[in-house]
């Protein structure tokens, strides 16, 4: 039987179990809130069937990655295209920086040649005009507990808010991105 709290479609654990793992991870955790950037955009243009394999392919990327770095990380699915993963604040940089760099050789495959070679698409935007986006990139806070006692709840709207820091991408729209923030302060 499936644990009501997975995905159905990453077979990877939700939103209380993410919280729970969180909890007991204590002072030794680090999160990286992994967001796919132009996700809608490329649903519009593609299909959601092509989104969902996107999202297929990433969970078992962060999954291949995750093991590679920290056989004791945990994986999550927030939902939509939103992933956590758990590690410990000395891997979590270099983590993120894999996941960039191998989120970047990927997408590239999930594009038609013309769409491609182009660096963008053509698709609505959410007030319904057509307009160009980059190609799909990964956003990723970050965010290391720093050794206080911080709650799951206070990680996880700090991991929110450096997210979208992280989302500002200059000069390249198409590339991954993350934003490393270590010190937690006792108060949001």
């Amino acid at each position: 039987a499936r644990d009501v709290g997975t995905n159905p479609l990453t077979l990877l654990p939700g939103n209380h179990r993410i919280n729970h793992e969180i909890a007991q991870r204590g002072d030794a955790r680090a999160i990286l809130y992994c967001d796919i950037d132009n996700f809608k955009s490329y649903n519009d243009r593609y299909g959601f069937y092509a989104g969902d394999e996107v999202l297929q392919k990433v969970a078992a990327l962060l999954s291949k990655l995750l093991q590679s770095h920290d056989e004791k990380g945990f994986l999550g699915h927030i939902g939509g295209d939103d992933f956590v993963v758990l590690t410990t604040p000395g891997q979590a940089e270099a983590l993120a920086k894999g996941i960039c760099r191998a989120f970047d050789e990927l997408s590239g495959s999930f594009y038609n040649d013309a769409d491609r070679e182009r660096g963008m698409i053509t698709s609505l935007s959410r007030d319904g005009t057509i307009q160009e986006f980059p190609l799909i990139a990964l956003s990723i806070a970050v965010v290391t507990s720093g050794g206080k006692q911080t709650s799951p709840s206070q990680l996880g709207q700090l991991a929110t808010r450096i997210k979208r820091r992280a989302k500002i991408k200059q000069p390249d729209a198409s590339k991954s991105t993350y934003v490393l923030y270590q010190e937690v302060p006792l108060t949001l």
